[in-house]
């Protein structure tokens, strides 16, 4: 039974420093400004070749050239006494 806990606890800690390593190298890797530029680009490559797909009727000028009058809103006056 010791044994078994005893390897248990190490895989434990080596999972700990596993998982603050990784998260300690994403940081270091998202800071970064070049990976910034990278990452940022790439984002926007991507969205830019989903748009068509996603919006086809908006990229064929279907929305209207103008629209209407805005539609008045009744001001009321705010009182704290009734």
């Amino acid at each position: 039974m010791k044994k078994l806990l005893t390897a248990l606890t190490i895989l434990n800690t080596i999972g700990a420093v596993i998982a603050f390593g990784g998260i300690v190298y994403v940081y270091w890797y998202v800071n970064n400004e070049t990976k910034q530029e990278k990452i940022k680009k790439f984002v926007g490559d991507k969205i830019m070749e989903q748009l068509p797909s996603l919006m086809p009727d908006a990229l064929d000028n279907v929305l209207p050239k103008t629209t209407g009058g805005s539609i008045p809103i009744p001001k009321k006056e705010m009182s704290f006494i009734d």
